[in-house]
């Protein structure tokens, strides 16, 4: 499953950056400290200035190999609120796939499930350098028998670099 979302990612990423020269790869380095990996990518929109096609990968474990793992990829499109380019605030939507992995003891739980949420944040750039942070809540299904639908908190912090 992991190889297949790293499949998914690559060949959406690849094909956004064919028709856009302006890409912007991010990374949250900070995270890295709690164990756990972020990268992604956002693509400007074609005719649209201040619209942006986002895709990112994720990955965390509870330190020592221990209790808790989490990943996933997710995506989605943010409207910037400037008239003219993608800085400042903005607005958009998300869809996230992940997977929990946690053990207690003995006893061991796995669960996927599929989100789509709205979110919002800023973004600042000084030339080719970015930091963007956001927020947002989604609706998550899971992909299994626990059933129910639960709130999918989505946030995030990254460091970005326009090529």
């Amino acid at each position: 499953m992991k190889k297949s979302i790293l499949v998914l990612a690559l060949i959406l990423g690849i094909g956004a950056t064919a028709q856009n020269s302006n890409v912007e790869l991010k990374l949250n380095p900070i995270a890295l400290a709690f164990n756990m990996a972020a990268v992604g990518v956002e693509v400007p929109i074609k005719g649209y200035d201040n619209a942006t096609f986002n895709s990112n990968l994720f990955y965390w474990q509870s330190f020592g190999g221990g209790w808790m793992k989490t990943y996933g990829a997710s995506m989605g499109i943010r409207k910037y609120l400037n008239q003219d380019t993608d800085n400042g605030f903005f607005i958009g939507g998300a869809s996230r796939y992940v997977t929990l992995d946690e053990r207690w003891g003995t006893t061991r739980w796995t669960t996927s499930y599929i989100s789509v949420g709205a979110t919002f944040g800023m973004k600042h750039t000084w030339n080719r350098i970015t930091v963007d942070y956001f927020g947002g809540i989604g609706r998550a299904v899971p992909l299994d028998d626990n059933g129910g639908i639960y709130v999918d908190p989505i946030v995030g912090f990254n460091f970005g670099y326009k090529l």
